[in-house]
């Protein structure tokens, strides 16, 4: 079996910038609404009440602020373009199907591995 390439570190260096991007923009979509609340008229029903209509009667559901709006957007542009740039770097394009598929998964390993320590590092 032939032996994995090793990836340039610029390549490990923006697949752990794309995963602290995925991270961001995934404490920016999870993080609650804080706009207005939403108030759906619901009328009683003739038949047995729905499990979403339990739902929406007992949840305050509430839109997003322009300015949550706003952030999300930005998180979600940077992974984005983060994304563009992992599928145009050069170094992935020179290798074989077999060989990318193992060196992709090789590139994860160790980019998930620095954003890690990155992570630590600045909590």
């Amino acid at each position: 079996m032939p032996e994995t390439p090793t990836p340039p570190d610029d390549l490990i260096d923006l697949k752990a910038r794309w995963f602290a991007a995925q991270a961001e923009h995934k404490r920016a979509c999870d993080e609650e609404n804080a706009g207005p609340e939403i108030t759906t008229p619901v009328r009683e029903s003739v038949y047995a009440v729905s499990p979403v209509e339990k739902w929406v009667r007992k949840l305050p559901l509430r839109e997003p602020t322009a300015e949550q709006l706003e952030r999300r957007a930005k998180a979600y542009d940077r992974l984005m373009q983060l994304t563009l740039e992992l599928a145009d770097h050069e170094w992935l394009a020179k290798l074989q199907f077999g060989t990318r598929l193992d060196a992709e998964a090789h590139v994860n390993r160790l980019a998930f591995k620095r954003y890690e320590e990155q992570a630590l590092a600045t909590a």
